[in-house]
C-alpha cells in the first residue's frame, strides 16, 4: 500500500519490503536506455545520449506504454506523459514512425510546442532518428504556435489584408505603442490596458467583439486605437499570431482548408498549457486530419495567468470520442525519494480520481533537504557554500546517505548539473551576489544572457534597421536608448548597409561589423555582452536574416540560455518548466511566496489560483535528478518590507518519511554573523 500521502500506484516497489523493493527498482532501471527521455545514469557525469537512426528495432527498446504510444494508428491519441517519463522520446519516434513506417511524407507532418527551446530539442531527436535515412528530418514543421502563426500569416495573409513584410512587436515595444496611440495613459495604466488587450486576443475577442469591462473606462476606444496604430506600424503583437489564423479561418473556409490541406499528421506538445486561442486553431488544424496526436500532464499546467487551462486537455476524450488514451508511468529521471515527495506533495491537494501515477525507475537515493534559514543572507550563503561543498565532495556533504553511491571524488561533474529556483525573479539577485562572493560561474534565466537587456534590445533594433529600413519602430527604439542626431544616425545606417549588407551577408558578419559604428559605446560592459551574446546566436543562422530575427523576437527567457553551459542556473519556477539538473534548490519556500500571495489577501486566494500554485511546486520538485533542496527563510526582506515568514503550507505535505531537515540554529545576540550560519543536520520524526 502506498505511504501517507503519497498516491495510489506510486512508488509501490518502495513499501512492500527490502529485497522485492530492490528487485523491482532494477527490473525498471534495467528498461533500454532509449526509453527514457531524459536518462541519466547513477553517474552525475552522464550527458542525453544521441538516439541511433530509426529502425523497427526501436519499438523494441521502448516499454510496453510508449510502444503502443508510437504504433496507435486508429484515430485521435491523447498521451498523458508524467515528468520524466519519456515525453519528448515518446513523441520523436512517433513522427519516425509515422515516416519510416507508414509511409507518411516527412512534409506532411506538422510538431507543435510552446517554446524554441523545445523545438530545438525536437529537431535535434528527429535528426539523430532521421539523419541517416532518406528523409530529412528538417522537412518536418517543428515549429512554436507563434511561429506557426506567422509563417501562416506571411504565406497567405496578403490575399487577406496582412502585409507579408508585417514586424513583429517584441514585449517592450507593446507599452510605448499603446502610449503612442492614447497618449493620456500613463505607464500603469498603459500596463494594466496592455494586459486586458491580451487576454481579450487571447479569447479571440478584438474591438469590433469586446465590451468594455467594469471599472475600465474608455477600454474599447483605447483597444480601437492600438489596433490602429499596429497597422500603422505595420505590426503585429505576439497575441496576434495565433489570434488573427483563427479568425481568418473561422470566417473563410477556402484559407481553412488551404491551410489544413498540407498536413497529414499533427502532432502537439504540451497540451495542457494551450490558451482558449490556441485551442481552437489546433480544432480547426486537425479537422478533416485523421493522425492528431496530442501529449502533455495536466498536473503540470502552470501558465493560467497566460490564459491556459488544463480543461482543453481533460476533454480530449469528448472533443474526440474516437480516440485513445495512453498514460506512461515509469518516471526516469529523478530518483525515488524526490519522485514520491513529489507526487506526495501534490496529492495532498487533489482529489481521489485525480492523483498521478508514476513508478520510479531510479533507485531510492537521498531523501529531500529541507532547510530552515534564519534570513534571505543565510539562505544565498547557505546554497553558495553547498555548491561549492558539492563541486568537492570532500566535506559533511558526503555523510548525506547515498548521495553518490558508490562513486569518489565530487558530487557533481559540472556547475551546470545545478540549478537554483525561485518563484519570484526579485530572489535571483541575493542568490546572484552570494554566488558571485565564492566565485561560482551562473546563468540567469531572467536576464536572457544579456539580449533582452537595453543594450541587447537597442542592438536588435539596429539590426532590424539594416533589414528593412522602413521599420520605424525599430528606429524609434534606437533613438531612445542611443544619444545622437537621427539625421547622423541614419545616415550611418545607410551607408553601412551600401558597404557591408547584402541579402546574402551572413549574419554573424553583419553582427560583427556593428563596431565600425562609433555611436555604439561597445567599450561599455553592458553593452559588449549584448553585442556578443547576440553574436552567439547569430553564429548558427548563415545568411537567414528573416530567421534569426524571428527568433530572436518570438523567444522567452529560456530559449536564449545556452544549450550547454559550465554555470549555475538561476530561473524562475515557470521559466524551468522543461528542464532538468542532478541537483536543484528551490528557495523561498515560504508561505507568502508559495502559494505567491504578494499583495493578495489570503481571503483573495481562488481555489484555481491555489491548485496552479501548487502544480507550479511539483513542476520545480521534478526538476531534480539526484538530489532536491527546498529551503526558507525565517525572515526576508522583500519589496522593500522585512518580514516574518512561516514555511509554504506545501511543505507541509512533502511526505515526511522522504526528508531530511536542515535548520539553522537561533543564535545568541552577538554570538554569530548571520552570513556564517551554523546548521545542524537531523531527521524528522515519523
Amino acid at each position: 500500500a502506498p505511504g501517507p500521502g503519497e498516491g495510489t500506484g506510486l512508488c509501490e516497489s518502495l513499501e512492500d519490503g527490502g529485497s522485492a523493493r530492490t528487485e523491482r527498482a532494477r527490473g525498471l532501471a534495467s528498461e533500454p536506455a532509449a526509453a527514457a527521455d531524459d536518462t541519466h545514469s547513477s553517474s552525475f557525469f552522464s550527458r542525453k545520449a544521441r538516439p541511433a537512426p530509426w529502425s523497427a528495432a526501436h519499438l523494441g527498446s521502448l516499454n510496453p506504454e510508449q510502444a503502443e504510444a508510437v504504433r496507435f494508428s486508429g484515430g485521435p491519441l491523447l498521451i498523458v506523459a508524467g515528468p520524466g517519463t519519456g515525453k519528448t522520446l515518446t513523441l520523436t519516434c512517433r513522427i519516425a514512425h509515422l515516416i519510416e513506417e507508414r509511409g507518411v511524407p516527412a512534409e506532411r507532418i506538422l510538431a507543435v510546442t510552446f517554446t524554441q527551446r523545445a523545438a530545438r530539442e525536437m529537431e535535434d531527436r528527429l535528426q539523430g532518428l532521421l539523419g541517416a535515412g532518406p528523409h530529412n528530418d528538417l522537412s518536418v514543421r517543428v515549429r512554436t504556435f507563434h511561429a506557426l502563426g506567422a509563417e501562416i500569416l506571411r504565406d497567405a495573409g496578403p490575399s487577406l489584408g496582412i502585409p507579408r513584410d508585417f514586424f513583429i512587436l517584441g514585449e517592450e515595444d507593446y507599452a510605448r505603442l499603446l502610449v503612442r496611440a492614447v497618449p493620456a495613459l500613463s505607464r500603469k495604466e498603459a500596463d494594466g490596458l496592455l494586459e486586458r488587450i491580451s487576454r481579450e486576443k487571447r479569447n479571440l475577442r478584438y474591438p469590433g467583439d469586446a465590451a468594455e469591462p467594469p471599472g475600465v473606462r474608455g477600454f474599447v476606444h483605447a483597444y480601437e486605437r492600438y489596433e490602429s496604430v499596429l497597422k500603422e506600424y505595420r505590426a503585429l503583437d505576439y497575441d496576434d499570431l495565433v489570434s488573427l489564423p483563427v479568425r481568418l479561418m473561422s470566417r473563410r473556409p477556402d484559407f481553412a482548408d488551404a491551410i489544413r490541406g498540407q498536413f497529414s499528421a499533427i502532432c502537439v506538445d504540451e497540451y495542457q498549457d494551450v490558451s482558449p486561442a490556441q485551442y481552437r486553431l489546433l480544432r480547426l488544424l486537425a479537422e478533416g486530419t485523421g493522425d492528431l496526436c496530442v501529449i502533455g500532464d495536466p498536473h503540470q499546467a502552470i501558465y493560467g495567468f497566460r490564459g491556459a487551462s488544463p480543461a482543453y486537455f481533460l476533454q480530449f476524450e469528448r472533443d474526440y470520442p474516437e480516440g485513445k488514451s495512453v498514460r506512461l508511468v515509469r518516471n526516469y529521471r529523478s530518483s525515488a525519494n524526490i519522485l514520491c515527495a513529489s507526487v506526495g506533495m501534490l496529492t495532498a491537494g487533489l482529489a481521489g480520481d485525480r492523483v498521478p501515477s508514476l513508478a520510479p525507475a531510479e533507485a531510492e537515493g537521498p531523501k529531500v533537504h529541507v532547510g530552515e534559514l534564519a534570513s534571505e543572507k543565510a539562505e544565498a550563503v547557505f546554497i553558495a557554500r553547498t555548491i561549492e561543498r558539492l563541486m568537492g565532495g570532500t566535506d559533511s556533504l558526503s555523510l548525506y546517505a547515498g548521495v553518490v553511491a558508490g562513486h569518489e571524488g565530487p558530487v557533481c561533474g559540472s556547475f551546470g548539473d545545478i540549478a537554483v529556483l525561485f518563484r519570484l525573479k526579485a530572489l535571483g539577485p541575493g542568490i546572484e551576489q552570494a554566488l558571485e562572493h565564492q566565485g561560482i560561474p551562473y546563468r540567469s534565466a531572467g536576464r536572457g544572457d544579456r539580449v533582452r537587456s537595453r543594450e541587447g534590445r537597442s542592438l536588435l533594433a539596429l539590426l532590424r534597421c539594416l533589414k528593412d529600413p522602413g521599420d520605424r519602430m525599430a528606429f524609434e527604439q534606437i533613438q531612445a536608448e542611443i544619444k545622437g542626431r537621427p539625421e547622423d544616425m541614419r545616415e550611418q545606417i545607410e551607408r553601412y548597409r551600401q558597404l557591408r549588407f547584402r541579402k546574402d551577408v551572413p549574419v554573424r558578419d553583419a553582427v560583427e561589423g556593428l563596431a565600425e559604428l562609433d555611436w555604439i559605446p561597445l567599450e561599455e560592459e553592458a553593452w559588449r555582452e549584448a553585442w556578443e551574446a547576440i553574436g552567439r546566436i547569430s553564429a548558427s543562422f548563415g545568411d537567414d536574416w528573416d530567421g534569426f530575427l524571428r527568433s530572436l523576437m518570438l523567444s522567452r527567457d529560456t530559449d536564449l540560455l545556452e544549450r550547454r553551459s559550465e554555470r549555475v542556473t538561476l530561473a524562475t519556477l515557470h521559466a524551468a518548466k522543461g528542464l532538468e539538473f542532478p541537483v536543484v534548490f528551490i528557495v523561498g519556500c515560504e508561505d507568502l511566496l508559495l502559494p505567491c500571495r504578494i499583495g493578495v489577501q489570503e481571503t483573495d486566494l481562488r481555489e484555481t489560483d491555489l491548485e496552479e500554485e501548487r502544480r507550479l511546486f511539483y513542476v520545480g520538485m521534478t526538476r531534480a535528478c539526484r538530489l532536491l533542496y527546498l529551503t526558507w527563510a525565517r525572515s526576508r526582506f522583500l519589496h522593500g518590507e522585512r518580514r516574518v515568514s512561516q514555511p509554504s503550507r506545501f511543505l507541509a505535505d512533502v511526505p515526511r518519511q522522504r526528508v531530511t531537515l536542515i535548520r539553522q540554529e537561533r543564535k545568541a545576540a552577538g554570538k554569530r554573523r548571520a552570513a556564517d550560519p551554523q546548521m545542524s543536520l537531523f531527521k524528522l520524526p515519523t
